[in-house]
């Protein structure tokens, strides 16, 4: 049986406030489990780096991440992104 990873299920629209949209995450990105924040409610996933990303979306992964929720990724043999 071959290993899976995570990646999103569907394009996201990430938002933030007061900022509004700051990308949209393509269907298929690559995901991290998240192991430097205080546990939640269910598993949270960091978004990695995807092709085509804006300077904004890449300075914004950087600086702050593309935090999701459990219920946003699916398991996968290999990113489409």
């Amino acid at each position: 049986m071959s290993a899976s990873i995570r990646v999103t299920a569907e394009d996201i629209e990430y938002r933030a406030a007061p900022y509004g949209l700051i990308a949209v995450i393509p269907k298929g990105t690559a995901v991290v489990e998240v192991r430097n924040l205080p546990a939640a409610n269910g598993t949270r996933w960091w978004a990695l780096q995807w092709a085509g990303m804006k300077d904004s979306e890449e300075a914004w992964l950087r600086n702050y991440g593309f935090l999701l929720e459990d219920r946003e990724v699916k398991a996968c043999k290999e990113p489409v992104h």
